[in-house]
């Protein structure tokens, strides 16, 4: 005869579970919501019209939302990416060219001092 209770054995062997493992799993759904959500306020991505270059039909190659996104994204970093690069451009030149006015109009111009 045995003297344990076999509801004790259950109840000994099972993980107590914890308020945080709980809300751990909560969260999850929700961010996936949240991201689907996201995909789902935006208006169809049309990559033919974001590489009109492309030779093959670009939706039917890529259907998934999410990479039709990462692919508009990347083409907007791009184009931001682009235009820093002119900025910094313009900027860097803007000095070079004041030095050599500066350069130019000590040279045109006589010493004072003399």
């Amino acid at each position: 005869v045995n003297d344990t209770n076999p509801m004790q054995e259950q109840k000994t062997t099972s993980p107590p579970v914890t308020r945080s493992s709980i809300s751990e799993d909560e969260s999850k759904p929700i961010q996936a919501e949240t991201s689907l959500e996201k995909h789902l306020d935006e208006p169809t991505i049309d990559l033919n019209k974001l590489f009109p270059d492309a030779e093959t039909d670009l939706n039917n190659l890529f259907p998934d939302d999410e990479v039709k996104s990462l692919l508009k994204k990347i083409i907007k970093n791009k184009k931001d990416m682009g235009l820093i690069k002119e900025r910094l451009a313009a900027e860097n030149e803007a000095p070079e060219d004041r030095d050599e006015e500066k350069i130019t109009q000590n040279f045109l111009e006589p010493d004072k001092s003399e």
